[in-house]
């Protein structure tokens, strides 16, 4: 708000206080009538701003809404590698005969409370090594959604087979290099397509909808697995 006001005079001392700074210049509402500027964005890192702009108002509003554009460096986390578990093919007869073993004894002849909590751990996740079905994956957060280790693939021979091309400027290798290319542009087209009708169904099923939510997610697996061990024991 305009200083001058005293809410606008308030707000003007909280921003020198906290050393913000209001980069929208130009009135926000009521252009045609009143113009005043009521809209603000306040940063505390002036020199990040490249740019800022009041836009046209939108239809029935009489507010404009404002943007601004910001430089920022952010470091993109590396790619790293997870083991991934399948237990809906955890073998449950091995399960249940490593459940009987004698060695589950050894958590009652612990000394401490601590030693038991880890002993039951180590047999935990040895039955988990040896019962689930599991394997090592790469996962690489930059991926775009979409991405797929065969068009991966694909990437990796477009790219050998151009550097290739370029060498020999022989024709068969750019048209190899061609066929590539276009068989990799299209299987791209592809993926975005099975991705996007995939993200609508999973946000059109309720169901799907509330365990993305978190209502499950939050259980932890070794959690799943102990009480699946209850279960079996029972």
């Amino acid at each position: 708000r305009d200083p001058i006001t005293t809410v606008g005079l308030k707000l003007f001392q909280a921003s020198q206080m906290l050393n913000l700074t209001q980069i929208i210049r130009e009135p926000t509402c009521d252009l045609s009538l009143s113009p005043s500027l009521i809209d603000l964005i306040f940063t505390d890192a002036s020199d990040t701003v490249l740019s800022s702009a009041v836009l046209s108002p939108l239809s029935g509003c009489h507010h404009c809404p404002i943007i601004a554009t910001v430089s920022l460096s952010v470091q993109l986390p590396r790619s790293y590698v997870r083991t991934v578990w399948d237990y809906s093919k955890t073998d449950q007869i091995k399960l249940l005969s490593f459940t009987s073993d004698p060695k589950w004894n050894d958590i009652y002849r612990c000394n401490s409370v601590n030693e038991a909590g880890r002993r039951l751990t180590d047999l935990i996740f040895e039955a988990k090594n040896i019962c689930v079905p599991h394997k090592n994956i790469k996962v690489r957060p930059r991926d775009k959604p979409w991405m797929t280790p065969r068009l991966r693939r694909l990437m990796r021979q477009r790219d050998k087979i151009h550097k290739k091309a370029k060498l020999s400027n022989n024709p068969i290798h750019w048209s190899t290099y061609r066929r590539i290319r276009n068989k990799l542009v299209s299987e791209i087209s592809c993926a975005k397509s099975n991705y996007q009708q995939r993200l609508i169904r999973s946000l059109s099923d309720s169901d799907t909808a509330d365990k993305k939510c978190g209502t499950l997610s939050n259980i932890s697996i070794d959690v799943k697995l102990l009480l699946l061990f209850l279960h079996l024991s029972l």
